[in-house]
């Protein structure tokens, strides 16, 4: 049977340690605030690329433990038969896929706190550096949860996603599995120990930590 408590905690302290990086670094960009739109946009292209940074990293992490937490899964599901942990070219094309996914929403991330924050360096023209300053601060504070939602959201997908395909290559149906705690919500429930096929591949939302686990084929 598989596991009765798959919910990745196993990963959840670097899940968290990824999260807090990235609200750093929107942080430490909101301590110092810039106060124009020239240097608003440089600013934020050094913080795009200082959070994709620890994007490379962290990805390929969480798919060597979807990987591994599919493994130790289907050895449950088959103890006699000893599955191994395994990495092929496909999971390098993964992997480039799931950064790019990953770089496109840090991007509309990082667009997005531009847009709001040149309206607000606009609409303080003519205050202090202090006023300025403030005003883009404050913008940038509103804004910091979104990448602890993409930090969050996209390394449960690497994780997933790797799970999934290490499943298929080894010839397992899968089943959605819910966290089973208070938190899960009213779109992940319904899905519990539901098959894949029917339902999807989580997350199904941001900060998602629902997951799959195999079943033999009927």
């Amino acid at each position: 049977m598989p596991s009765t408590d798959p919910d990745p905690t196993r990963t959840l302290v670097h899940w968290n340690e990824l999260s807090n990086r990235v609200e750093e670094r929107a942080t430490v960009l909101a301590l110092n605030p810039p106060t124009t739109e020239t240097e608003l946009r440089l600013q934020l292209i050094l913080m795009q690329e200082d959070i994709m940074l620890l994007f490379e990293q962290s990805l390929y992490f969480f798919m060597v433990k979807g990987d591994f937490y599919a493994t130790e899964e289907m050895n449950r599901l088959s103890p006699s038969f000893h599955f191994a942990t395994e990495w092929t070219p496909n999971n390098e094309e993964l992997y480039v896929e799931l950064l790019n996914g990953v770089k496109g929403y840090v991007s509309k991330w990082s667009d997005a706190i531009l847009k709001d924050a040149v309206r607000a360096i606009k609409e303080n023209i003519g205050g202090s550096s202090q006023q300025i300053g403030a005003a883009v601060a404050e913008v940038l504070n509103a804004k910091t949860n979104r990448g602890v939602l993409i930090a969050r959201t996209e390394t449960m997908r690497a994780f997933n996603r790797t799970a999934q395909r290490r499943y298929e290559n080894a010839g397992f149906d899968m089943t959605w599995i819910t966290a089973h705690d208070f938190k899960v919500c009213d779109e992940c429930e319904p899905k519990h120990r539901q098959p894949v096929e029917e339902v999807g591949v989580p997350p199904e939302h941001p900060e998602c930590r629902c997951t799959i686990v195999p079943r033999l084929k009927i």
